[in-house]
């Protein structure tokens, strides 16, 4: 499950400052997740909170600036089953 700050968090990393995320008053978390849906970008914020959740796990340190594609490489890397990932989210 994403939280609000990781919607708002993420949407910031994929949109940059202006988006319509962050333009939001008191967003509930389902209203996050209708916006991104909107934007086009909710699988983005949803497969990078499980990667970062998933290194996190594992103690993998990273930026939170970190390319999604170079959070992939990481768990490859370290071998994080991607089946196991998908199926406990």
């Amino acid at each position: 499950m994403v939280t609000k700050n990781q919607y708002l968090e993420e949407a910031l990393y994929i949109l940059g400052d202006y988006n319509s995320l962050t333009q939001l008053i008191r967003p509930t978390r389902m209203r996050l997740k209708e916006a991104a849906i909107e934007e086009g970008i909710l699988l983005d914020i949803e497969q990078r909170v499980v990667l970062k959740r998933a290194l996190k796990k594992r103690k993998i340190e990273f930026n939170d600036e970190t390319p999604t594609h170079k959070l992939v490489q990481l768990a490859v890397s370290r071998k994080i089953n991607f089946d196991k990932l998908l199926s406990d989210d």
